[in-house]
């Protein structure tokens, strides 16, 4: 979901998905039917529930505080009636331009767009309230900004910390820390309270307060589910020192190694400073050249314990994860500048209905694998020999991958090699990739079925990985089945964004 796709959706004439698009009766039929469901279905609702809009929202009077129920009746049919998801327009599509200038014409079409975009508005007004009150859906988080945030001076800095009287401004250093991991993680976040549009420590803190999150002011390690279902507190450690060396080593080890197995680790580290009369949390970024670097929500510039504070020690870490963030993934909890590596339902690449059913296509990476080498003055062979190469892991699941990323190959449509791309399955799954081989859209040679801008086989096969023979034969079978990545079995690849990212350049 965002704002702009659905604007987009809106924006159109057709009645998208009507099984009459194209046939003449199709502003007949189609607004003729909608009307009257839209009428019944405004009824049922305007009786059905109590709940009222502000008057500024689409009918009301602008006298009095809220809509009346009869107000009310009128703004759901208008919304209803004039922009429906699919988008149909035919109550002022039509205009009569016979006899006018071009210039007249034009000012015609003008206030046609004006008035599609007005409506295009206010259902989003509606969706938003909605989304914000009981969706369950997966929402972007714009969270570039949040190696930056802080618990003073900020929009959420007022907000108390459960039933005390403190708040994330004098008490929320470890609910900003903890912000800043999920948002970097990519995790998925639901459920964002009512007046947040994008998540933040203030819309962390405001869940918290509703699911039991604190005693006191204390947090409880709890209460983060419907916001973050996939987000596991995980567990304490005691591990006490005041040396920078001896903390790297140990945070070293920790995000070295998989939580479960399998997902990627996520750590806070509490401290103590100034002979230990304060106490404070702080979330890692990473390790580098022997120091932890940490994202502060409190304390003053510097990105390491030494340059922000005096007689540190620390006493415990906390080691969390997402179970919908495999190790890997994110490298270190550090965003990616410019990234928009969120969870997300849908790409701006979008891919018709009727491609990419054809389920995933297989090539070995390794060399040994092949009985051809990747020439070495490529950009395929740059990605192979100058980057795939030199680091670990080497695959996930018999898939290679590249920071965190599934290596593929896929049509120019999406992008050229190295570049960072997202592809989203039909239910909103996101497959992070990098392009690694850029495949044809002309005959495929191996078999003769025809290509086109999509991928092979008629565009039905839109991704094919890279992957480790040993594993594929062991499994005798491509991605997407009962054994190997089930959870990508018999969904359409319906969409993409090149996130304007390429590692051969970097």
């Amino acid at each position: 979901y965002s704002d702009d796709n659905y604007k987009k959706a809106l924006a159109g004439n057709k009645l998208v998905g009507n099984m009459l698009d194209g046939n003449p009766l199709e502003d007949l039929l189609g607004n003729g039917f909608n009307s009257i469901f839209c009428v019944a279905g405004a009824a049922v609702d305007t009786i059905a529930t109590p709940l009222e809009f502000g008057a500024d929202f689409l009918q009301g009077n602008g006298d009095t505080a809220f809509q009346t129920k009869a107000e009310r009746y009128v703004t759901m049919t208008n919304v209803c009636t004039k922009g429906f998801i699919g988008g149909t327009y035919s109550h002022v599509k039509n205009f009569n331009t016979e006899g006018k200038t071009e210039e007249e014409t034009k000012k015609l079409e003008e206030q046609l767009q004006l008035k599609k975009d007005k409506t295009a508005d206010e259902i989003i007004k509606l969706a938003k309230h909605f989304r914000g009150v009981e969706s369950n859906d997966c929402i972007v988080n714009p969270t570039a900004s949040s190696g930056v945030w802080k618990q003073a001076g900020q929009e959420w800095s007022d907000i108390n910390l459960g039933s005390s009287s403190k708040t994330v401004a004098s008490s929320g250093c470890l609910i900003t820390s903890l912000s800043m991991l999920m948002a970097r993680s990519g995790t998925q976040i639901t459920n964002l309270p009512s007046g947040y549009d994008t998540f933040n420590p203030g819309a962390l803190v405001t869940t918290l307060n509703k699911n039991e999150g604190f005693i006191g002011a204390n947090f409880a390690w709890r209460g983060q589910q419907s916001i973050a279902p996939n987000w596991n507190m995980g567990t304490a450690e005691s591990f006490s020192t005041d040396n920078s060396s001896t903390l790297a080593t140990k945070i070293s080890e920790e995000l070295s190694q998989p939580a479960e197995g399998k997902y990627q680790k996520f750590i806070l580290l509490q401290i103590y400073y100034n002979g230990g009369a304060n106490q404070h949390w702080v979330a890692v970024d990473g390790v580098n050249n022997g120091q932890v670097i940490i994202s502060d929500p409190g304390g003053p510039d510097g990105n390491t314990l030494d340059n922000k504070y005096t007689d540190w020690r620390v006493n415990s870490y906390r080691v969390m994860y997402a179970t919908d963030v495999l190790f890997g993934q994110s490298g270190s909890s550090t965003l990616n500048s410019g990234s928009t590596n969120y969870c997300t339902g849908s790409g701006e690449i979008v891919i018709p209905e009727e491609f990419g059913r054809g389920g995933f296509t297989v090539t070995y990476y390794l060399n040994s694998d092949n009985s051809w080498n990747w020439a070495k003055n490529s950009k395929q062979g740059e990605l192979y020999y100058n980057h795939w190469l030199t680091q670990e892991p080497k695959f996930d699941q018999g898939i290679a991958v590249y920071q965190g990323r599934y290596l593929i190959a896929c049509t120019d449509t999406f992008g050229e090699v190295g570049d960072m791309v997202d592809f989203f399955l039909e239910d909103g799954t996101k497959i992070p990739c990098i392009i690694a081989d850029e495949k044809s859209q002309t005959v495929e040679a191996w078999d003769h079925n025809p290509a086109n801008k999509w991928g092979h086989n008629n565009g039905q096969n839109v991704l094919e990985f890279e992957v480790s023979k040993e594993y594929s034969k062991s499994h005798n079978t491509n991605p997407g089945n009962n054994t190997w990545f089930p959870e990508w079995k018999g969904k359409r690849v319906a969409s993409a964004t090149n996130l304007g990212q390429n590692i051969l350049n970097s």
